[in-house]
């Protein structure tokens, strides 16, 4: 490794594996190297699946202040999840997709009260049994 003093500092648990080959590496720990290269990147989209999922609680807030981080500078980022703490957290615009189809956009708070009330209501629970509802795409606070 060229520079490992690098890795060090805000990504002390990848640089500990630096040397594991990759097929060893858990799934957690591939979500984390594979979100921390896309992060340091700053490219100008960043496209995230349920990333806030994986890994322990540390993890999840070093990629919610880096997720913050880079929508300050104007990078625009779409998540995708089930969850909606990170939504909330996140967005101040969302695109709620229902079975492929946009079911409706607005504000964060419009579209997960929908959102829930749907889950709630049972009126989307054939597509939760095939996996396909849910995705809530939405875009950072500072991108409005």
């Amino acid at each position: 490794m060229t520079n490992p003093g690098r890795l060090r500092g805000s990504n002390a648990e990848i640089y500990s594996s630096v040397d594991t080959p990759l097929q060893r590496y858990s799934n957690g720990m591939r979500t984390r190297l594979g979100f921390s290269v896309a992060a340091h990147l700053e490219p100008e989209i960043l496209i995230l699946d349920e990333v806030l999922m994986v890994g322990d609680i540390a993890f999840r807030v070093k990629a919610l202040e880096k997720i913050k981080e880079l929508a300050s500078k104007d990078i625009t980022v779409l998540l995708a999840a089930n969850l909606m703490m990170p939504v909330e957290a996140l967005c101040s615009r969302v695109v709620l997709l229902e079975n492929g189809a946009i079911k409706q956009v607005g504000n964060t708070e419009d579209v997960v009260a929908t959102y829930l009330s749907s889950i709630e209501e049972g009126t989307s629970q054939a597509s939760l049994e095939r996996g396909a509802e849910g995705s809530v795409e939405a875009m950072p606070r500072s991108n409005r």
